[in-house]
């Protein structure tokens, strides 16, 4: 029922989303694969593909799972130490590189301990399905690989030795249960490497793929292929309130002038009345004299006192625009909170109208358009 709740919350907002006719279609999928991520992402093909576009993907784990990178991942494991000093080395120019301070950015470091040296892929069991990091050490010329926790495999791999049977062992795992999967760093590792010429990012990971250059030149001492960064945005179409932080500020300033100089914002019909008892003018007086007496030691505290007790005195006189003010700023704040909201660029695609969605991909530069589940990517 979720598709069907989600229309109804956004309806009053966004008319006709895509996820009216993509979540019968991922529900349809469920049925027959019974794999939430491959339902969902077939059922996007299946929009994509009445839209006239093309898109080849593979689920990672098929990609894991292939001779090709079962060697890679024998050879970042048999050199595990290496990748570990030279990934926490680039991580480190990174952060210098950018005053990051926060040892969980970009990435953490690889950790070592007792032996053991962390290595960037992920290991869990279908008898365990909690991924782990996956360890690994040498030892008597073979590379004995664990979760940390209850698994423990011995391959046999050196760092200099033949990898072919460290290949088959991964595979013989793999049908037995045991899942090594890549990390962030290593899948776009493997694809920059292997796969492609030229590789489209969208520009929060091509950020880290300064890591990613610097590996290329340390550990494999290869010149990094090269990159494209690629980035659309397309908004929910959805009126945004008007309202600004400096409209807020001047609004906020209106009313500290109002508490502290509410003399400044009364009329002629406010200072005086017509028999004189009435109006503000006493008081707007006397709280200029009081500003003109010069302070001294002496007079210091009370002359602060008086002036106060003055401003307080004349705010029933500006009781009016005080309020009218605390209802503009009440208004900006619900604007700028709802513009926040709704100028946010991680909604997912199928919450956006199909018309305006297939506009903005007809208007790309290129002619093959691709949607995923929180951002919009076009590539040629």
């Amino acid at each position: 029922s979720f598709g069907a709740r989600a229309v109804e919350a956004i309806g009053g907002l966004v008319p006709d989303p895509v996820l009216e006719r993509l979540w019968p279609l991922a529900c349809e999928r469920a049925d027959a694969l019974g794999n939430m991520g491959l339902s969902l992402a077939q059922a996007r093909h299946i929009v994509e593909g009445d839209w006239g576009l093309q898109t080849l993907e593979l689920p990672q784990s098929r990609v894991c799972a292939a001779e090709s990178f079962r060697w890679f991942t024998a050879h970042l494991l048999a050199h595990a130490t290496r990748f570990r000093e030279c990934y926490n080395e680039a991580v480190g120019q990174y952060r210098r590189r950018h005053g990051v301070r926060s040892a969980a950015h970009p990435f953490p470091d690889l950790a070592e301990r007792d032996g053991w040296v962390e290595t960037p892929f992920w290991i869990w069991t279908e008898a365990d399905p909690r991924r782990r990091a996956l360890l690994a050490a040498v030892r008597n010329r073979r590379v004995t690989v664990s979760d940390g926790n209850a698994v423990q495999i011995e391959l046999p791999l050196a760092p200099e030795g033949d990898g072919a049977a460290a290949v088959e062992r991964l595979e013989t795992l793999e049908s037995a249960g045991v899942k090594v999967r890549s990390r962030a760093l290593t899948t776009t590792l493997w694809a920059r490497l292997v796969l492609s010429d030229l590789f489209v990012h969208g520009i929060g990971g091509a950020k880290y793929d300064e890591v990613t250059d610097r590996l290329f030149e340390q550990f494999f001492g290869l010149r990094p292929p090269r990159l494209m960064v690629v980035s659309g945005t397309l908004l929910l179409p959805v009126p945004v309130p008007r309202g600004s932080l400096e409209e807020k500020r001047q609004v906020k300033q209106r009313l500290w002038q109002l508490r502290h100089h509410p003399e400044r914002f009364l009329d002629d019909c406010q200072v005086a009345s017509p028999d004189g008892r009435d109006g503000s003018g006493r008081l707007v007086d006397e709280k200029r004299r009081w500003i003109a007496t010069a302070q001294t030691a002496g007079n210091a505290r009370r002359r602060c006192r008086a002036i106060r007790r003055l401003n307080q005195a004349l705010q029933p006189f500006v009781a009016r625009q005080q309020r009218e003010e605390a209802d503009r700023l009440d208004e900006l704040d619900q604007a700028l909170e709802a513009s926040r909201v709704l100028r946010w660029r991680e909604f997912s695609f199928c919450l956006h109208p199909e018309p305006s969605l297939r506009r903005f991909l007809d208007r790309a530069p290129c002619r093959l358009g691709a949607i995923c589940s929180n951002e919009l990517n076009m590539v040629e």
